[in-house]
């Protein structure tokens, strides 16, 4: 039959895992502010700030991912994920690579990252198809560029449309 939405998630069930990274410039491994913002500091999620019309990640409706969010920097961080909730499955210290306690897995759609950790994320899919975004639900990181989008597509061979000129020249500028 159908697969509750709520319905607990395998490590069989996972098809794809995938690392997103929280950043702002000034923090290593972070780029530089962005050029086309006026402002000192840079938001991104894994090296690219948020670009209209850019497809950054694919999930195929029907099927189990695990991601991994981590927040190198010294700020802390809601990560938000629209129309999909998924499990909290656990905590780490990107300081001492340990994990941290979490009483039990739980569903949401937001959550709160500490400075310096990790979380990693199942979601399910069941029945949406379309474009939503994930982001970091601290208004001025998302606005400037801590966030992405999310294609819930129903066939896996469906494939990224390449970037607008705009989107390389601006891609360009960030180095």
């Amino acid at each position: 039959g159908p697969t509750s939405r709520n319905s607990p998630i395998l490590d069989a069930d996972i098809v794809e895992r995938r690392t997103l990274t929280l950043q702002i410039s000034g923090f290593p491994g972070a780029p530089p502010p962005n050029p086309l913002l006026l402002t000192p500091f840079g938001f991104y999620i894994s090296n690219r700030p948020y670009t209209p019309g850019r497809r950054d990640q694919r999930v195929v409706v029907g099927t189990a991912q695990e991601w991994r969010v981590e927040n190198p920097t010294s700020v802390a961080h809601g990560f938000h994920v629209h129309i999909n909730s998924f499990v909290v499955a656990s905590f780490l210290s990107l300081q001492t690579g340990r994990a941290l306690p979490l009483a039990q897995r739980y569903w949401a759609d937001t959550v709160y990252l500490p400075p310096f950790t990790a979380v990693t994320l199942r979601l399910r899919s069941v029945e949406w198809e379309g474009t939503a975004v994930a982001h970091c639900h601290l208004l001025q990181h998302e606005e400037q560029g801590m966030m992405l989008a999310v294609d819930f597509v129903r066939n896996a061979s469906v494939v990224e449309s390449p970037p607008t000129e705009g989107q390389r020249q601006e891609e360009e500028a960030m180095g």
